[in-house]
């Protein structure tokens, strides 16, 4: 700096520095709105009177010599007003011309001053301004940059402090003319003004790119709830939507603080499948080239999270969701999901956190469902980053109840009188989702019943289950049939039966059986009673006696000294009668167990008879009881071996008739109850 080598020589020459005028010191350089310049300074002090003139000297480039552009021959002027165009590269400086008695002298030259020239550089609606720094001391350190349009006053919009030379403006309209200018305020109260830089604005530039943070399901509607940011760009008119289909403009909003909107447009329903949109924001001028608003290129595209059901399984109360996940072309529900959480809602509105799964995972597994329990799910994707939650479709899920079937009774136990087993008689419908019976049986309904026989569903609405237990023969027992599902689950059962075991024991002595049993139980669950009991005795296959009949269980003695010609076996059994046509239609008859006493057969052969019509042992006949039926056979043989008569019916005898009188010989073949044969033979005398 020149005034700082003046300083150096006022400090090495103090002898001349009492002679030597300094220069001005420059304070302010101003350009008006013609270009034209008015320079400041600050006159030096003059106590010897040695003034003669101030030289001001200008450079029009840095290629020219310095030229005198003109004098001031008044110390007490300190401003200089110059037309011409200076808004350029020129510069200046300053020389006083004195004289100190010695004769006329030059001072050293002042410090080089240049106008500010500020510019101004459109990129669409932003204005990069920049200008230079004119190394003047300031009175504040502050440049102060106007604004103007065309016939408008000048509005100062910003201000930066002194180290500071660039300034980025934007523009509120379409299309506009601005002017610039930058001033600073120099010591002694003038002001440094640049000249005036116009620029013509065109906004065709769209506003910047925004984000998606969130597209969701509205589920009650299954329209799209979008969010967003705002656009960086600070003249966003508004934002429009597009479609995933053909990506054409469906909807608009002209809301720029709000940045949520619900879209249920074009159809749109997120309900019955993944919907995606994309969201540009749009300013408010037209351009001449694409025929419409400037409009931001579309955000990155969202799609809805939509899932559904891929499994149930009923038998282990599980639901299989699946979800569509993010590629490389649409991000779904959410920017940068964290996790997927899974909810539910049951028939009380009540909803729960089933669970969550990462951001890679798109499959949950609910394991905590009941049967028969109507749900409604939805899958929320979630965002750490901007604390955002997209929900799904809503997927509703019924774990149907099984199918029951109207009814499952036990029409009758009755006991199989050739297995020895009881046999429980069932009646059902054949419409319901039973797969499988099971027999259950206790000795009292107070006791734990358990688990004895299974079969398949016989797809039939009468069917039986034998108890094939090694206690299936005795009792009494109470039985229950449960139906299972699929699943191996009871989804129905019957009420408890009670079969009725017969008793007794049998006095050979007096050939007396004492019988007992007990009361049947079922019958009454089907509005029905037990009419009576009546018991039984067989003493062949075919005969059949009905002995005894009441309408409560009881006992009875039964005496066999009257029975004739009966079979090995003498057994009993109970008839329960069922009272009336119950609420199936049915009027069953049960049976208890079949209960025998077996007897060793009883023979009784004369030696002779006397076939002369007296009546009077004129046949020989053998007296047996108590054979197998069937098994009797008898042959007489002359003394020559000759067979004589023959006969299989024990009641049948033999009389003699056409044979002489003399010794014959017979045999009689039988089985005994033990199923062992017995022979009997010897000698007979006809006599007559």
């Amino acid at each position: 700096m020149r005034s700082l080598l003046i300083q150096l020589i006022l400090v090495l020459s103090p002898v001349l520095a009492l002679a030597a005028l300094p220069p001005p010191e420059f304070r302010c350089v101003e350009l008006n709105e013609t270009d034209d310049i008015t320079l400041h300074w600050t006159s030096p002090a003059d106590p010897g009177n040695e003034f003669i003139t101030f030289i001001v000297y200008y450079q029009a480039s840095s290629i020219d010599p310095f030229i005198v552009l003109n004098t001031v021959p008044l110390l007490s002027q300190e401003s200089l007003f110059e037309t011409g165009l200076f808004a350029g590269n020129g510069k200046f400086y300053m020389v006083t011309v004195f004289d100190d008695g010695s004769g006329v002298d030059t001072s050293i030259s002042s410090d080089t001053v240049a106008p500010m020239l500020i510019s101004a550089v459109a990129n669409g609606t932003s204005i990069q301004l920049s200008w230079n720094d004119l190394q003047l001391p300031s009175e504040d350190s502050i440049y102060r940059i106007s604004r103007r349009t065309v016939g408008e006053d000048w509005v100062i919009i910003d201000s930066t402090d002194y180290f500071t030379t660039s300034l980025l403006d934007s523009a509120g309209a379409c299309t506009e003319t601005y002017e610039y200018m930058v001033e600073i305020g120099g010591l002694g109260g003038c002001l440094s003004r640049s000249n005036r830089s116009s620029v013509t604005i065109t906004d065709d530039v769209a506003p910047e790119i925004n984000d998606l943070l969130c597209a969701s399901v509205d589920t009650a509607t299954g329209a799209v709830k979008l969010e967003w940011r705002n656009s960086v760009s600070p003249d966003v008119f508004g934002y429009l939507v597009y479609y995933f289909s053909d990506f054409n403009w469906i909807d608009t909003t002209f809301d720029t603080i709000d940045l949520t909107f619900t879209f249920d447009k074009r159809g749109i329903n997120a309900q019955v499948q993944p919907e995606t949109l994309s969201v540009a924001g749009f300013d408010s001028c037209f351009s001449n080239v694409t025929m419409f608003y400037n409009v931001a290129p579309g955000s990155d595209r969202f799609s809805t999270i939509f899932g559904e059901v891929t499994d149930i399984d009923r038998c282990e109360g599980e639901v299989t969701f699946q979800w569509n996940m993010p590629d490389d072309e649409y991000f779904v529900g959410v920017l940068n999901p964290s996790e997927y959480r899974i909810y539910a809602k049951d028939e009380q509105g009540v909803s729960t956190l089933r669970g969550t799964v990462g951001p890679e995972d798109s499959v949950f597994i609910d394991t905590n469902v009941a049967l028969g329990q109507n749900y409604t799910y939805v899958i929320a994707a979630y965002d750490a980053e901007t604390d955002k939650e997209a929900i799904s479709n809503k997927i509703e899920v019924t774990l149907s109840a099984p199918n029951l079937p109207d009814h499952l009774y036990i029409s009758c136990v009755s006991g199989d009188h050739e297995t020895d087993e009881n046999v429980v008689h069932i009646e059902t419908d054949t419409v319901s989702d039973v797969r499988e019976y099971r027999l259950l049986r206790s000795l009292s309904r107070d006791t734990e019943f358990q688990a004895i026989q299974r079969i398949g569903d016989p797809r039939s609405s009468s069917f039986s289950i034998a108890d094939e237990s090694d206690y299936g023969n005795q009792g009494p027992f109470f039985y229950m049939v449960q139906g299972l599902d699929e699943c191996g689950l009871v989804i129905t059962s019957t009420d408890t039966v009670r079969s009725v075991r017969l008793e007794g024991f049998l006095d050979n002595t007096d050939l007396l059986v004492n019988l007992e049993w007990n009361a049947y139980e079922g019958f009454d669950s089907s509005s029905t009673v037990v009419d009576d009991y009546e018991l039984v005795r067989l003493t062949s296959d075919v005969n059949r006696d009905y002995l005894f009949t009441s309408a409560l269980p009881g006992t009875y003695q039964d005496n066999l000294v009257p029975l004739d010609n009966v079979g090995g076996n003498i057994c009993y059994y109970v008839e329960i009668n069922e009272s009336n046509e119950n609420s199936l239609g049915l009027m069953e008859t049960c049976q208890s167990n079949l209960l025998c006493f077996p007897q060793d057969p009883r023979v009784f052969i004369p030696n002779a008879f006397t076939p002369d019509g007296d009546m009077i042992n004129d046949t020989f006949l053998p007296y047996v009881n108590y054979v197998e039926p069937g098994s009797y056979r008898l042959n007489i043989y002359d003394r020559s071996g000759n067979l004589v008569f023959s006969t299989s019916d024990p009641t049948e005898g033999w009389d003699g008739v056409g044979s002489a009188i003399g010794v014959y010989v017979y045999r009689m073949d039988l089985v005994n109850v033990r199923g062992e044969e017995d022979v009997f033979s010897g000698k007979l005398h006809l006599v007559r």
